[in-house]
């Protein structure tokens, strides 16, 4: 069957009615693959549907959200199905059983792909759209639109990749440093209220070593309305990491400073030992920020906050080295799937 055009509006009674339809005719195992990015993948159907949660009414949004869930999870398990259908044992006298087995391995989800498909899916069920923008971006939109001044440290060449383009009335063009700018675009582009996560790749002049490497996947979320306060930031923070960590993980709020919210804290969750670990930071969105898009700070307040991928994926799945989500290494990436 052929894809159905991203553009077009399915009612989600017709994406079950169609992923029935593709499922029931699955012969083969070549067919598995595609069917899974037609629906699954990054512009599947399903995941643009969920991206697209932001157009409609906010009353809409959970139940939409959740239905869209419930035929992702159906899909997913029924080709699991499907494969397990597949490779059952056929037998056949045209088979020499005495010959060796060819044994063919199937791949999985990188633990960090697997991570933000389940953060997005989080945050889709509380009616939050999904936003992106360009990785290499300007210094207008990476730092001066977030209030990060001139001499920061972070504009230096020690943190941020520089591309040799000339330079225009934006500033000069790097590799963004973090996701960020996702959500000045954002905020330029539509008229709040805004509720809206970004994810993507981002990257710094880093050596690798245990704990840094030069390319790394960011989450940030960001929210803009009449009447936003700390306790909706806190409180959205407590839901997520409760439903990432487990329902009894204990949060803490340390202030902290960002040049793009005001005022800034540190999120730590408390570990398995007893330590706090941190693992993101947020704070209201600073009145700069939001003047700077042309909002009225007067009228409109909001939130946001920034977690590093890899980070998550390590306090998740309890490994100490971020340079093992990049080495390749078959025996590790294995135990994930």
């Amino acid at each position: 069957m052929a894809p159905a055009q991203s553009g077009e509006a399915d009612s989600i009674e017709a994406l079950w009615a169609d992923a029935r339809t593709e499922l029931d005719a699955v012969q083969t195992h070549e067919e598995l693959e595609p069917l899974r990015l037609r629906w699954l993948g990054r512009r599947g159907r399903i995941t643009l549907r969920l991206r697209g949660l932001g157009e409609l009414d906010e009353a809409e949004r959970p139940a939409a959200g959740a239905e869209l869930n419930r035929l992702k999870g159906f899909i997913s398990e029924t080709l699991q199905m499907r494969h397990a259908e597949l490779s059952a044992p056929v037998e056949t006298p045209d088979i020499d059983v005495s010959l060796p087995g060819r044994a063919v391995e199937t791949g999985g989800i990188h633990p960090c792909t697997a991570v933000m498909d389940e953060v997005e899916d989080f945050f889709a069920g509380l009616g939050y759209c999904t936003a992106s923008g360009p990785e290499v971006e300007y210094e207008s939109y990476n730092f001066d639109a977030l209030n990060i001044p001139e001499d920061h440290p972070a504009r230096t060449m020690h943190d941020t990749l520089y591309i040799n383009a000339p330079v225009g009335r934006q500033g000069r063009q790097l590799l963004r440093t973090h996701t960020s700018p996702i959500q000045v675009r954002l905020l330029e582009r539509q008229a709040p209220p805004v509720y809206a996560v970004s994810m993507g790749r981002t990257y710094r002049s880093d050596a690798p070593d245990a704990t840094h490497i030069p390319m790394f996947h960011q989450i940030e979320g960001i929210v803009v309305d009449e009447g936003i306060s700390f306790a909706d930031l806190k409180g959205t923070i407590e839901l997520f990491l409760r439903s990432f960590f487990g329902p009894d993980t204990e949060v803490r709020l340390r202030p902290s400073y960002f040049p793009f919210t005001e005022p800034s804290a540190e999120v730590d969750v408390r570990g398995s030992g007893g330590d706090w670990l941190e693992v993101m930071g947020c704070g209201l969105m600073h009145p700069k920020v939001l003047q700077g898009c042309g909002i009225d700070s007067a009228r409109y307040s909001g939130f946001a906050f920034g977690m590093g991928v890899e980070r998550l994926t390590m306090l998740r799945f309890g490994f100490a080295d971020l340079r093992a989500l990049i080495s390749g290494d078959i025996d590790f990436l294995r135990q994930f799937r």
